[in-house]
């Protein structure tokens, strides 16, 4: 099936039976917005790297030294908090640091989602590793192009830079011009590939320590309180590739264990 079937078959019908499609929606990814949640997280930890080889491998690796965290940590009211938890790749930091950023900065789940998908682009473009020292500003920044693609009130640079102080609004802005252009700008996620996605999340055997600090926290609580109303957190693409409505009434776990983070 063609990219082009995918749409014609997704968007056929009434405008009635459209509308009513829509609204199974949003209950449905509302639904399954926790979950989705927890694998995503699961899915960004187990890709992140440690040993020291890394570091000699990337060292004449552009992006890796772009998105190198060490390096900011210059600034004079800098909260020690950053530089001393540089290195702490553990399923509990890297949990609750990205729901820290999702919860304050107001980031759906499915911009969270779509972030995973840039940052794949990226590491495939790039050969960048995802390492301890370089996926927080990399998780940032393919985060804020998701926000800014797929959402109506996207975050501004200068909000996330006050929310990750270790970057500045000037650096922020040079690593998603970097980021983009690595990617040539290939920004669009179709219903078909963002539901693929999600189904091979679903079927991620998630750390049980990150199940407990996602239901424990208080974005999973402004999630269950958003109830139906979620349509506008879902990736949307319209039959002429504009945004529109996903659906993730699609996604169920098919029992293939996900593709890695290229």
């Amino acid at each position: 099936m063609t990219d082009e079937d995918v749409d014609n078959n997704t968007f056929g019908g009434s405008s009635s039976s459209f509308v009513k499609a829509e609204e199974t929606t949003a209950q449905r990814f509302s639904a399954l917005q926790t979950q989705l949640l927890c694998a995503a997280i699961h899915f960004f930890h187990r890709h992140i790297r440690s040993d020291a080889d890394v570091l000699q491998r990337m060292e004449g690796n552009e992006m890796f030294r772009l998105f190198f965290e060490v390096p900011y940590h210059n600034k004079p009211e800098l909260n020690r908090i950053f530089p001393e938890s540089v290195h702490d790749c553990s399923a509990l930091h890297v949990c609750s640091f990205i729901l820290s950023i999702l919860h304050q900065g107001i980031f759906s789940v499915s911009a969270f989602i779509v972030s995973v998908i840039y940052l794949s682009r990226f590491k495939e473009s790039s050969r960048i590793t995802l390492h301890a020292c370089t996926w927080r500003p990399l998780f940032l920044t393919s985060l804020l192009l998701a926000d800014k693609m797929w959402e109506d009130k996207p975050v501004r640079n200068s909000s996330l830079a006050k929310l990750f102080p270790v970057l500045s609004n000037v650096e922020l802005n040079r690593m998603e011009s970097e980021f983009l252009d690595e990617i040539k700008f290939n920004v669009l996620v179709k219903p078909d590939l963002f539901c693929s996605f999600c189904e091979k999340l679903l079927a991620e055997q998630v750390h049980q320590e990150i199940s407990r600090c996602v239901v424990q926290s208080e974005y999973a609580v402004t999630l269950q309180a958003e109830c139906v109303d979620s349509i506008h957190s879902a990736p949307k693409v319209t039959p002429n590739g504009k945004p529109h409505q996903v659906y993730p009434e699609k996604l169920r776990s098919n029992g293939k264990k996900p593709e890695k983070l290229a």
